[in-house]
């Protein structure tokens, strides 16, 4: 799980995934028994559900991007670096 949500969303993510679960059985039980407007109800507790699932999702893709983009930076910085001191060794040389 820790590779969809960032760590300070992971329990929140658990809790969600065990009530989607837990309704979506309910959902069940309640068409079973002919309960088609509680059905319903519960149906868009799921929606709420996915959907907090899918802002925490994307709170880690977008996390995962500046982290990228970030580490891009600092190579490119550390390259730039690596090349002044280089230049400046060879002047001093030469």
């Amino acid at each position: 799980m820790d590779r969809f949500f960032v760590p300070g969303d992971q329990l929140s993510a658990a809790k969600e995934i065990d009530a989607v679960g837990y309704t979506m059985a309910k959902i069940l039980e309640d068409i079973e028994g002919g309960h088609i407007e509680s059905a319903i109800q519960k149906h868009e507790l799921v929606g709420r559900s996915l959907r907090e699932l899918n802002r925490m999702r994307n709170a880690k893709k977008q996390r995962d991007k500046t982290e990228f983009i970030l580490s891009q930076i600092k190579a490119h910085q550390e390259s730039n670096i690596s090349l002044i001191i280089r230049r400046l060794k060879d002047e001093q040389q030469g």
